[in-house]
């Protein structure tokens, strides 16, 4: 906390053209990072001074994840990412992606048999979670854990993936989830099946940065 002015200017100048973010609408940015920055870690600090506090050990920061799992055609499939935090929460692996915008502990709820549930293309956090699961469980034992912290709902401290109710994720929920992903690309591959471009959905970058006048999707 004492350091995280000059960490913060440290790691903006890194990005940002130093001479346009202190002032005006960057600014205004720089000082909301700052605060919600301050929420996430006094939080983190109250949970750790607490009298049920886990025993927390810090394995790496924005590590790289992969992992390769072969598709029961024959096919592989490959995992990439950029894990915010890896920790071990009272001897369990755990993965924690930190968020600036809202999460709620609803988005990271799945049922045991949970496939037609992602075909409703409202749990992407979920899904991204259980995508570093997956990463991790290639090398690691039985099951691991995997949470986000919100930025905007930081009060609500860590908010675990749960499956079924439990928050340890096995070898058997990666399974289905592979599984998943194949039967969605084999409706993609299926002949005759065309893909429509929706111009409203969210974080488009065809549509939000480079609006192109070509119509890729015809």
């Amino acid at each position: 906390m004492k350091n995280l002015n000059e960490l913060l200017d440290h790691a903006t100048e890194k990005y940002y053209n130093a001479n346009i973010v202190k002032k005006g609408e960057n600014l205004l940015l720089i000082e909301s990072a700052k605060s919600t920055i301050k929420k996430l870690i006094r939080k983190e600090i109250s949970e750790l001074k607490g009298s049920d506090a886990e025993k927390i050990v810090i394995r790496g920061i924005e590590d790289d994840l992969e992992a390769e799992y072969k598709l029961d055609h024959g096919k592989r499939i490959a995992f990439y990412g950029l894990a915010d935090k890896l920790e071990e929460a009272n001897g369990v692996t755990r993965v924690v992606d930190y968020k600036t915008g809202i999460t709620k502990k609803k988005d990271l709820q799945l049922p045991a048999d949970f496939e037609e549930e992602l075909n409703k293309g409202k749990k992407s956090k979920a899904i991204q979670l259980l995508v570093y699961c997956a990463m991790l469980l290639k090398n690691e034992g039985n099951y691991v854990s995997a949470g986000i912290r919100s930025g905007r709902n930081s009060k609500a401290g860590l908010l675990s993936l749960e499956i079924d109710g439990s928050t340890k994720i096995t070898r058997k929920s990666v399974h289905k989830l592979i599984s998943w992903i194949q039967s969605r690309l084999d409706i993609l591959n299926a002949e005759g099946h065309q893909i429509e471009h929706n111009q409203d959905s969210n974080f488009c970058d065809y549509c939000v940065v480079l609006d192109p006048t070509k119509n890729f999707w015809a």
